[in-house]
């Protein structure tokens, strides 16, 4: 059975010592409830299939879907394993089931399926799924049903879940170890590591590495550091470097004067500005921001050439990139110089009249360049017929590699066996850089995305938005907004702001038939109200204030 895996958070809270099990680390929802069948009774001993209403959650058999939510409190972790103790005697409604990690609460799911049950037979009642990703929400998916048999009959009964314990393995992000009581180090991108081993899950920052290589399991720069930099991670200034620049600076500084200096930087600083500007709005293409490798070169049929010019089929050991033939694996690779962007789909042109030497080709968006590739699986070539030498593959999906990758081999017997061989003509990376969206990637995605991770498309939120300071831990995916208001002491569209307000006391003339302390206490979903020809609305602060904005909420009629 083939299946995408579709990836995708971050949270930030105090370290949580001995979060083997992170289910006391959360709340848990589910689509209905049968009598007593809550969904916390699935996350609270005994731990054991023996069903009883008090210990096991149990949703309504009346839906067309059934579904269990863990949401964990603290936002993200990295989930190694999930185990489950479905209700004893009753596989038959466990048949089909589907088990996601996510970073969003929709439903039906729309994150990672770590599994899905498969068709033939019937599931076994306890199991341990393996996961290894990233998010907040464990979700227990069924939209199948099953058949009731009986010894007269057999009906179509509707989705159920009954779920009598539920055990979520792994570490909140940035931390790793038995206790996650280590934390990931600093040089791993976005400081995020796998739980067992401390080893780097997206790649390392080689920003000031030599040679940019280092070391995914140690985060170490391997080879050194570039100019000016030292320690383990090139993240400091080299003591002697940094000394004489300064005394350089310093001699400027007093030869030329202020007014001189301010000129001299001041070109400097436009012509960055100026090129930046230019850099976003050509990344509709990202080939230009980067370099390609490949497993071999035969003749000139160079990596590089599959992200020049011509847009084309057409080969020519000049205008196309070639591997040697005789090999066991063979990839092509293209590394982002920006770091990671979010790729929405690649377009690739493959050697006209050789589609049987592209037969079996997975694509994949990563985060490292290993090989095999051990990233995001965005497309597999399936296995009747050849594909077509031209194809736009979607992918979205956050990563610094493309990889096309080769293991299979043609099974044309036109020569003896070839081996697998990549000609590529012409490459094509559409998506934005991190944090960037818009159709010329020149738009900030907003501050409370979490980690200020949106599509590109529309500028809504990848992996959900910072509830912290949301009143009910509530916000707008698409615009990040906290939708009924802030916690106590917060503001702004997204509470990121402190209300001096809060603790004021507020008057209203004439006196409404709404109190007046409804417009201070955050909650946007209940308002003060009053009427007449003339009002006035005041906010005694108590004390001194300096005023720098003033936020105000509308109420509908």
């Amino acid at each position: 059975m083939k299946y995408i895996q579709r990836n995708s958070l971050k949270g930030h809270a105090k370290n949580i010592v001995g979060a083997d099990n992170l289910s006391p680390f959360g709340k848990a929802t589910q689509s209905s409830q049968s009598l007593a069948g809550r969904p916390e009774n699935a996350i609270n001993p005994p731990i054991s299939n023996t069903f009883s209403l008090s210990k096991c959650s149990y949703t309504v058999p009346e839906k067309t879907v059934a579904w269990w939510m863990f949401q964990l409190s603290f936002g993200a972790a990295y989930i190694t394993n999930i185990t489950i103790y479905y209700r004893e005697n009753y596989s038959s409604r466990m048949d089909g089931f589907k088990l996601f990690v996510t970073n969003t609460s929709t439903i039906p799911p729309d994150g990672y399926l770590c599994y899905e049950d498969p068709d033939q037979g019937l599931p076994n009642i306890t199991q341990n799924i393996p996961c290894n990703q990233l998010g907040q929400y464990v979700i227990n998916y069924d939209d199948k049903g099953f058949l009731w048999r009986t010894l007269n009959s057999t009906r179509y009964e509707k989705p159920v879940v009954e779920l009598c314990y539920v055990a979520i393995k792994g570490c909140q992000k940035t931390f790793w170890g038995s206790n996650c009581d280590k934390m990931c180090s600093e040089n791993c991108i976005e400081q995020h590591c796998y739980p067992q081993n401390g080893s780097c899950v997206w790649g390392c920052n080689t920003e000031h590495c030599l040679n940019d290589i280092c070391d995914k399991h140690t985060a170490v720069c391997t080879d050194g550091c570039k100019d000016t930099r030292t320690g383990n991670y090139c993240n400091k200034c080299s003591a002697n470097k940094e000394e004489d620049i300064s005394k350089l600076s310093a001699q400027i500084g007093l030869f030329i004067g202020g007014f001189l200096l301010g000129a001299l930087i001041a070109p400097i600083v436009c012509f960055l500005v100026m090129k930046k500007r230019h850099f976003r709005k050509k990344k509709d293409n990202l080939t230009p921001f980067g370099k390609a490798t490949q497993s071999s070169q035969h003749f000139a049929g160079r990596p590089e050439n599959a992200i020049n010019p011509p847009i084309s089929n057409t080969f020519s050991i000049d205008h196309c990139s070639h591997t040697k033939l005789q090999k066991t694996e063979a990839w092509w690779m293209f590394q982002l110089s920006i770091g990671a962007a979010y790729i929405t789909n690649v377009t690739i042109y493959y050697r006209e009249n050789y589609a049987y030497r592209m037969d079996g080709f997975k694509l994949y968006v990563t985060n490292t360049s290993t090989i095999p590739p051990d990233g995001y699986l965005c497309y597999e070539d399936p296995d009747p017929g050849l594909p077509n030498i031209t194809q736009t593959i979607t992918c979205n999906q956050l990563g610094q590699y493309i990889i096309y990758y080769d293991n299979k081999g043609s099974e044309k017997n036109s020569f003896p066996y070839e081996g697998p061989i990549v000609e590529l003509c012409y490459v094509s990376i559409k998506g934005c850089p991190k944090s960037f969206w818009g159709s010329n990637c020149d738009k900030n995605c907003t501050e409370n995305c979490i980690e200020r991770q949106c599509y590109p498309g529309n500028g809504s939120c990848v992996w959900g938005c910072n509830t912290k300071q949301c009143l009910n831990d509530i916000c707008d995916i698409h615009t990040a907004f906290c939708t009924n208001g802030c916690k106590e002491r917060r503001t702004g569209n997204y509470c990121n702001k402190y209300n001096i307000a809060s603790a004021g006391i507020v008057a209203q003339t004439p006196n409404g038939n709404q109190p007046s302390s409804l417009a201070n206490d955050g909650n946007k979903t209940s308002c003060s109200k009053t009427k007449g020809p003339n009002v006035t609305f005041q906010i005694d602060l108590q004390k001194k204030s300096i005023v720098t904005e003033v936020h105000i909420t509308f109420g509908g009629m």
